[in-house]
């Protein structure tokens, strides 16, 4: 070994002594903390009392419309979790083609294949000029025909 390579395993090793006693040092002067199980118990029932209490002030502040809001089941899944289903009216707009990217304007909004229609369940399966074809499930299928006529 060259004298670099000796000062290199040399600090090498110093460092991994020093991490080893400095991780040492820190467990031997940890202070325990005990909190007694009545302290416990009567923050819980400080916060129930808070939550469930009359002044109804407990969440003021908080937006929890991410919370009541459309929810997902997965976040690889575009299904909707919704007690209600919005019926709209789909309208196909338009076709866009941009070099290997295809666009549909769906009641003015662009959606690629696989995209989920905005408010509803129906998910793009296939673009071409003239229809879009939508899918439901795998039973349940819609085709659009392009606004204002065509093939």
């Amino acid at each position: 070994m060259n004298k670099r390579e000796k000062i290199l395993v040399f600090a090498s090793v110093a460092a991994a002594i020093w991490g080893a006693i400095m991780t040492l040092d820190r467990a031997a002067n940890k202070v325990p903390v005990s909190v007694a199980e009545e302290d416990v118990n009567s923050f819980v029932v400080k916060v129930t009392d808070r939550i469930k209490g009359g002044s109804g002030d407990s969440l003021k502040g908080y937006d929890l419309s991410a919370v009541l809001g459309e929810r997902y089941a997965s976040p690889f899944l575009g299904k909707r979790l919704s007690s209600k289903k919005t019926t709209t009216d789909l309208v196909y707009n338009g076709y866009v083609q941009s070099g290997r990217r295809i666009f549909a304007l769906i009641n003015k909004t662009e959606y690629r294949v696989g995209d989920i229609i905005e408010g509803t369940y129906m998910q793009v399966k296939n673009i071409d000029p003239y229809r879009v074809v939508l899918v439901e499930g795998k039973k349940k299928k819609r085709i659009l025909p392009l606004e204002g006529g065509g093939k």
